[in-house]
């Protein structure tokens, strides 16, 4: 699958815990999402995952932005 599939697919799933539909997520929607998706993370995990996904600290998170995070990462 390609980078931009696998990107895509991940905005996707985000896109359905979007309330508002406006490109961003709370933190504590990411971490429920983690959480949810049965990611074996602790809480001390989930936050530093928000740390990446939020670095201005704003309480959102651009989750177009961080699907391409996620995925790039893994392909490390």
């Amino acid at each position: 699958m390609s980078l931009e599939n696998e990107i895509s697919q991940l905005v996707e799933a985000f896109y359905n815990f979007d309330k508002d539909q406006d490109g961003f997520i709370t933190i504590d929607e990411l971490k429920s999402i983690l959480m949810d998706q049965g990611m074996c993370i602790s809480n001390e995990e989930a936050d530093e995952a928000v740390k990446e996904a939020n670095p201005d600290a704003d309480g959102y998170i651009d989750y177009k932005a961080f699907a391409r995070f996620l995925v790039e990462a893994c392909r490390e």
